[in-house]
């Protein structure tokens, strides 16, 4: 399937104009415009991932690459859309050259769809940014009839664990393997359960390996029995019924393997933005506020922001429609501690209207 892949730093500020100040500040758009300027024209949509309490202005940028042409882009392979040379200086980034090399030599290109680069954003002025990367692990994502081999069989484990092992640039041992293959093989076991991403914190030392699963909202427990997660189970019972509970549906899981053992650290994103319908959303952000993890004014922010626009992209190029939506993640710390974010999602597609 061919897809169009748009200009970084253009797009998103095409958007710029819709975003609250209280959601996005100067000094974050500042950030994000820094690391957009440097990427090259390989992607397909944008997430700014928010923090909603009070005080908490850090926003990161999420960007999404498929495979195909924005495979090519990455790797090096399209000569009008070459990536700075500067990217490269760092080893992290060569080996994620190698990785996008290896999906559109090997067989990871018919598992994956999909690649998506997140950048953390601290305000420290990066030059070079490192970006954690998720490897999408279900090709069914986008095209429902398309086949996976089983989670359990070489076909899936070969490709997926080379690119991790690719990207950490050493081999896994023999126990972090076995705890992801069984956290994987048991997001398979509940109704409708799926593993869809893996991905690695590469920006950080040491790194962390991740584990993204779709599961109906009451599985959820069972299946971080069944993995030996041991957090606060008390919290993810609150995060699931107080704040997840109303979508009666789907959520997205994610785990953590801090070497050999999983951490305690939670997270779970909700999925509204397919049926644009914002109801069951507005409910849960009025009682974020009562709980005191979104403050009034990025409520009111976040309701203004889903829609769509038009805009050119460049002078002369005939205008796209982009898309705004949002959907939210929670993330319990091994503490207890919950932080609340949103997610701006930026999909622009081609329209003649």
């Amino acid at each position: 399937m061919s897809v169009t892949l748009w200009p970084v730093a253009p797009t998103l500020e095409a958007i710029r104009p819709f975003v609250a100040d209280c959601l996005v500040g100067a000094r974050a758009w500042s950030d994000i415009l820094a690391v957009a300027t440097r990427l090259p024209e390989g992607t397909v949509c944008y997430n700014l991932e928010c923090r909603l309490a009070e005080g908490q202005q850090r926003v990161d940028l999420l960007a999404v690459v498929r495979r195909g042409e924005g495979a090519r882009v990455y790797a090096g392979r399209a000569p009008r859309r070459t990536p700075r040379p500067e990217l490269f200086r760092d080893e992290r980034w060569r080996r994620i050259r190698r990785l996008f090399t290896s999906w559109v030599d090997g067989a990871l290109e018919r598992l994956s769809p999909n690649i998506w680069l997140e950048f953390d954003l601290d305000g420290g002025g990066i030059r070079v940014p490192v970006p954690q990367l998720g490897i999408c692990i279900d090709p069914c994502m986008y095209e429902p009839d398309a086949h996976r081999p089983p989670v359990t069989s070489e076909a899936f484990r070969g490709p997926t664990e080379a690119a991790i092992e690719l990207l950490r640039g050493k081999p896994l041992t023999r126990a972090m393997r076995e705890r992801v293959r069984t956290c994987i093989a048991e997001a398979e076991q509940p109704p409708e359960g799926r593993a869809i991403f893996l991905g690695i914190t590469n920006s950080r030392s040491p790194n962390v390996l991740r584990l993204w699963s779709r599961l109906k909202v009451e599985t959820v427990p069972a299946y971080l029995e069944r993995i030996g997660w041991k957090g606060p189970g008390e919290r993810v019972c609150f995060v699931l019924d107080r704040l997840c509970r109303p979508r009666k549906g789907l959520v997205k899981l994610e785990v953590e393997l801090q070497g050999e053992e999983l951490s305690p650290r939670f997270g779970v994103c909700t999925e509204f933005c397919p049926e644009g319908d914002y109801r069951e959303a507005w409910r849960l952000l009025s009682g974020l506020v009562n709980l005191g993890q979104c403050t009034p004014e990025k409520r009111e922010a976040l309701q203004a922001w889903p829609g769509t626009a038009r805009a050119a992209l460049a002078p002369g190029a005939w205008p796209v429609r982009i898309h705004r939506m949002v959907d939210f993640k929670f993330v319990v710390w091994p503490d207890g501690t919950l932080e609340t974010k949103a997610y701006l999602m930026v999909v622009p597609l081609f329209s003649l209207l």
